[in-house]
This record gives C-alpha cells, structure tokens and sequence, in this order.
C-alpha cells in the first residue's frame, strides 16, 4: 500500500513590490494595447469594436474600455452612428 506525502513550502516576499510591479506591467501592457488600437484606426477609421477584439485579441469589453481611456485621453474620437461612423485619431 502507497502513501501521500505531501509538502508544504512558505515563500515569503514583499507584498508592495508586487503590486507595485504588477502595476507597472499592467501599465505597459494597457499602453501597448492602446498604441495597437491607435495604429489600427489610423490605417482604417472604419473599423468595429469586434473587428478590434479580433485584430487584437482582446475581448469586445476589453477593446470598450480601451477605447474609452483613449477617449478621454483626446486621442480619438468616433464621428457617426455605431455601424455607420468613423473614428478619427488626433
């Protein structure tokens, strides 16, 4: 008859430079995917939120908030109804 063994192992670390770490990559991460939208709607103004979800591979949610903080950001606005507008990149 076999028995488990297990073990357990506590690694400790400093909680405030992980996040402070996470924070930064989620930063980068963020502007990255923002400099790809920007690039995108610059080379076709026409594009969708799902036609960005797929170029991106992000969700349609995630392309949403995205397109929101570039919003309010300045660097794009959307002119026109939702299937018939167009996005300008300032």
């Amino acid at each position: 008859m076999e028995k488990d063994f297990s073990l357990t192992v506590v690694i400790p670390f400093n909680k405030r430079c992980l996040n402070d770490t996470t924070k930064e990559v989620i930063e980068t991460t963020q502007e990255t995917t923002q400099e790809k939208i920007i690039k995108l709607l610059k080379a076709n103004s026409r594009l969708t939120r799902k036609d960005l979800a797929t170029l991106t591979n992000l969700t349609e949610d995630g392309v949403k908030y995205n397109l929101a903080v570039l919003k309010k950001r300045g660097k794009i606005e959307h002119y026109g109804s939702t299937k018939n507008g167009y996005w300008e990149v300032k």
